[in-house]
């Protein structure tokens, strides 16, 4: 989808710089919308391959519906950061908040202390050891006043985004498998 949204935007007569998020008067679909633009080829690819990547870590855990809902939460998220931290005349697009938003669920969604697999264990490890370099470099970039061009804001956003998601999924199973052991007859 990103890759048609990037084709219709730069080879074709519908300019969809509407879809961007303007900073200083953002329309409440920009928040999605944006997040499937992008400014250039260069762009587009450095982000499709992480969200290749890890989009299929988190498609494995919470399935296709599960990634489209957390593909639209860390866009929100990530842009509502961006338009916290950015200045006004700013516009937002791209899908690196998504990016680092899936860094954190695709690894907060392997670790498990109930359902132990030495799979999921070492995935977490080795992809979890690519993501923590990412993070650890992406906050030393923004505490030294950040690269002109990138929105460090909705990077760092969606990571929040992805922490709040694996926290949430994880009372929502605790609460569920709790009701489920309580409604469960016990045999005597």
């Amino acid at each position: 989808l990103n890759a048609v949204i990037y084709l219709l935007d730069h080879f074709s007569p519908l300019y969809l710089t509407g879809w961007y998020l303007n900073h200083r008067t953002p329309e409440f679909y920009q928040f999605v919308t944006s997040a499937f633009c992008h400014a250039n080829a260069q762009h587009l690819s450095s982000n499709m391959f992480p969200l290749l990547v890890f989009g299929k870590l988190v498609e494995e855990e919470l399935g296709a519906s599960g990634l489209l809902v957390c593909y639209i939460l860390c866009a929100i998220l990530s842009n509502i950061a961006s338009i916290i931290f950015l200045p006004s005349y700013s516009l937002g697009l791209g899908a690196s908040g998504v990016v680092f938003g899936f860094f954190v669920i695709a690894i907060g969604t392997r670790i498990s202390l109930r359902n132990f697999s030495w799979r999921s264990t070492v995935e977490a490890l080795i992809f979890g050891q690519y993501v923590f370099e990412k993070l650890k470099m992406e906050v030393a970039i923004t505490a030294s006043g950040g690269i002109a061009g990138v929105n460090h804001a909705a990077h760092l956003g969606g990571a929040a985004a992805g922490l709040a998601i694996v926290f949430a999924l994880r009372v929502v199973l605790a609460v569920l498998e709790k009701s489920e052991s309580s409604s469960t007859p016990r045999v005597r």
